[in-house]
């Protein structure tokens, strides 16, 4: 039996291609504005987002109005925007898939980021952003290029428009989550979105070992026993606990087990470290809240603010930009943040380093090309170089035969007249 060409080579099925991991989400920009960095920039940017909410999100425009009231003045509050001069904060509002997305763009700051204050009343401020985090269904910030800090919010759809199991409205992430559906996990595999807290499956409870040795085992009574105390009241409140010595000495034990004894019971929130005075009973508190960006952040923002000094015209040319101590003491970096903050100036072609002589400002010039400037301004005067003025040139002309044995040429070029002599 002979086959056929199309029973030899049957014909391939083509390859299905994995589906393109992108979202059904829709964003449109309602409007952006840039204001000045001061107080007045509040009012400012109630009035702008009060015409653009006003007849579609009337429902949720009186919590923009207060949300964006609390961002733009914290803006100009906690940032350089307020500090500088020159300084701008810039206001945008778009709608994503029926949230109002409002975020407000500052200039930065070395020294603090937005926090939640763990009891702003007994500190007498930061309930601003302690509104925003009851308010608004999403907030958080992020840093961008040249420094810039964003702190935004997103404010959801009324109920009828999406629900959660629970009643609640969904947040926009939910909402990219009950999209994707049976690709959830390919979503969340290429990092295009992230479950919220209350989407996160509750991890397996860890189950505890059996002891390896019978000083684990000791210990493990040791700990137990003091727990008890503590709970039972036999510890009171703020009743320093046992040291590491007196542990040593009653059970004879190491420095190591009893140092181990000591967090466990802080582990397990039944203990807290007083400074100077050791561990006490007691619960600790809040955990503390970083009070400053990272340190690249900080290294960029730094720089930033150099360069833009440098294009305003308040570093001269060939002008030392900045020393280590100045810098220490403007913005709170260590030595090695202040090196990489000078280093990325002279990276950009702002600033060249000298020997003995620290890093100066380069010229007007020299400085790179506008796309890869950090701030797109124009030069300052004294910075533009003045244009050289060129000398006259003076020419000989050939004496014409027909003319005496002196006489004036006249120059085309430059209008002078030349003496020729025969």
């Amino acid at each position: 039996m002979v086959s056929t060409p199309d029973q030899a080579h049957p014909a391939e099925t083509p390859a299905t291609e994995p589906p393109l991991l992108t979202l059904p989400s829709t964003s449109t920009m309602l409007g952006t504005i840039e204001l000045p960095g001061d107080l007045g920039a509040a009012s400012s940017a109630r009035s702008f987002v009060h015409g653009l909410l006003t007849g579609w999100a009337d429902d949720r425009l009186q919590d923009a109005l207060l949300l964006v009231t609390e961002l733009a003045s914290n803006a100009c509050l906690h940032s350089d925007s307020g500090r500088d001069p020159n300084g701008t904060i810039t206001l945008q509002v778009t709608n994503t898939d029926g949230f109002i997305h409002i975020q407000v763009t500052d200039q930065g700051s070395a020294r603090s980021v937005p926090y939640l204050v763990p009891d702003p009343e007994q500190r007498g401020s930061g309930f601003g952003l302690r509104l925003v985090d009851q308010i608004a269904s999403e907030w958080g910030h992020d840093y961008e290029y040249e420094g810039k800090r964003v702190v935004w919010f997103n404010l959801a759809p009324p109920p009828q428009d999406g629900q959660s199991a629970g009643g609640q409205s969904l947040t926009w992430t939910e909402l990219m989550c009950q999209r994707a559906g049976d690709q959830l996990d390919l979503y969340l595999d290429a990092g295009l979105i992230s479950l919220p807290p209350r989407m996160r499956p509750t991890p397996p409870a860890k189950q505890r070992k059996p002891h390896r040795s019978k000083q684990a085992a000791q210990r493990e009574q040791i700990t137990e026993s003091l727990a008890n105390r503590i709970t039972s009241g036999g510890l009171t409140q703020g009743t320093p606990i046992p040291t590491v010595h007196i542990l040593m000495d009653e059970h004879e034990i190491s420095l190591r087990s009893a140092s181990r004894i000591q967090r466990s019971l802080r582990d397990r929130g039944l203990v807290r470290l007083v400074p100077g005075h050791g561990y006490v009973a007691g619960r600790p508190g809040p955990p503390p809240q970083p009070l400053r960006p990272p340190v690249r952040e900080q290294v960029v923002h730094v720089a930033a603010v150099l360069i833009r000094k440098i294009r305003r015209g308040d570093i001269a040319p060939h002008a030392r930009v900045a020393t280590f101590p100045e810098l220490a003491r403007e913005h709170g970096l260590s030595k090695h943040a202040a090196w990489d903050a000078l280093c990325l100036v002279r990276s950009r072609g702002y600033a060249y380093d000298t020997k003995h002589k620290g890093t100066r400002a380069t010229a007007f010039d020299q400085w790179p090309p506008e796309d890869t400037s950090l701030e797109r301004r124009d030069p300052p005067p004294n910075h533009v170089p003045e244009p050289r003025r060129r000398k006259p040139r003076l020419t000989l002309i050939p004496k014409d035969p027909g003319v005496g044995s002196r006489e004036w040429a006249d120059n085309g070029e430059q209008g002078h007249r030349i003496e020729v002599s025969s």
